[in-house]
């Protein structure tokens, strides 16, 4: 009965009281520190939930948080999977990516050729794992090279960055001359592409029958 009747006191006495927060009592020997809600030290980044706790100076705590460590995760098999599939399976395993580009594959731009650590592996969550990656291959523009001389386009092809393969015919343009080519002028292909070319070995020789009816002679 006492209490209740004290209570009622106090009430009626503080009810026109401001309302006050307490000060914090950083300084004057303590200090406000953010530590781990379950080990109450240090927080590294695996730890699940920090908060700020006052501590006495001289107790502050020094030591980070050992309850709660980096899980282990196995390596995914992301290889022969375009990039962006390969990034999201790992960065959803908790591991980091890196790109490594390979602009001499011939497989689809962006597919993932090889990984390390290879699949299966045991890493540490948040590990780097390293993927080569077919690259987009550079491109150029097919030069006209016809009718030109074999000197000539070659030079044309090799400085657009392009491969010759000739086949030569007879014809009665000169010995030399490019007749054709089988990449149109101005079609855009990959630097290194080859441009067929057939070149001619100049006019064929008269037959030995022409020559003889021209030379009066007989058999």
């Amino acid at each position: 009965m006492p209490a209740v009747i004290w209570a009622t006191f106090m009430r009626r006495a503080l009810q026109s009281a401001p309302v006050l927060d307490f000060s914090p009592l950083s300084g004057n020997g303590w200090a406000s520190v953010a530590v781990c809600s379950k080990s109450d030290r240090l927080p590294t980044q695996y730890c699940p939930s920090v908060v700020e706790k006052l501590f006495r100076a001289d107790r502050q705590p020094t030591e980070s948080c050992t309850l709660h460590s980096p899980r282990k995760v196995s390596v995914p098999d992301v290889v022969g999977l375009q990039l962006d599939d390969a990034q999201t399976d790992l960065n959803t395993a908790g591991l980091k990516v890196s790109v490594v580009d390979d602009a001499a594959s011939l497989e689809a731009t962006g597919t993932v050729l090889n990984q390390g650590p290879v699949s299966g592996s045991i890493v540490v969550e948040g590990s780097e794992v390293t993927l080569v990656v077919s690259a987009a291959k550079p491109t150029t523009v097919v030069p006209a090279v016809a009718g030109l001389d074999a000197t000539t386009a070659r030079t044309m092809l090799a400085a657009a960055g392009l491969l010759s393969q000739e086949t030569t015919i007879p014809d009665q343009a000169a010995a030399g001359t490019m007749l054709s080519q089988d990449l149109a002028p101005g079609t855009e292909v990959q630097t290194g592409s080859a441009v067929h070319l057939v070149t001619s070995s100049g006019p064929e020789p008269p037959s030995t029958e022409w020559v003889r009816s021209r030379s009066g002679l007989s058999g």
